[in-house]
């Protein structure tokens, strides 16, 4: 049996601000918008923090940021700095969106190769303001 956490929303007990530190960090580190990595952290899994997650559509996907475990060992990256880079930890989870969305040249291309709902996290973008 798989193990999940639930997501937590974005104003429970401080999530949000360590979050958007994290997507602050990471987004400085790999050239992304913290605010893009903020609103596909929320439509991915409600800008959850660590824990073991898994895709209730059946995808596939682990974590808070939702990876598949072939993408992760493409884009993983330690992200908090304990040596190793975690699926289900939120810092690792977080720079390694980053990372994916890096390589990509653009916005549209970046969010397409990580597989979400592109529709989804632009609107959500969009309501906070956010328009690059």
């Amino acid at each position: 049996t798989t193990t999940t956490t639930p997501a937590r929303h974005p104003g429970a007990s401080g999530t949000r601000s360590a979050n958007d530190q994290l997507h602050k960090a990471s987004g400085e580190r790999f050239g992304q918008s913290p605010m893009r990595l903020s609103s596909l952290h929320e439509g991915e899994s409600p800008c959850a923090g660590s824990g073991k997650l898994t895709n209730s559509e059946g995808g596939g996907a682990e974590g808070p940021m939702q990876f598949k475990p072939g993408t992760w060992k493409i884009y993983g990256v330690d992200g908090n700095g304990d040596g190793k880079a975690d699926i289900d930890e939120v810092a690792d989870a977080i720079f390694g969106a980053a990372n994916l969305l890096s390589k990509s040249p653009t916005v549209d291309a970046g969010l397409t190769a990580y597989g979400t709902n592109k529709s989804r996290v632009i609107a959500i973008a969009n309501s906070r303001g956010f328009t690059g």
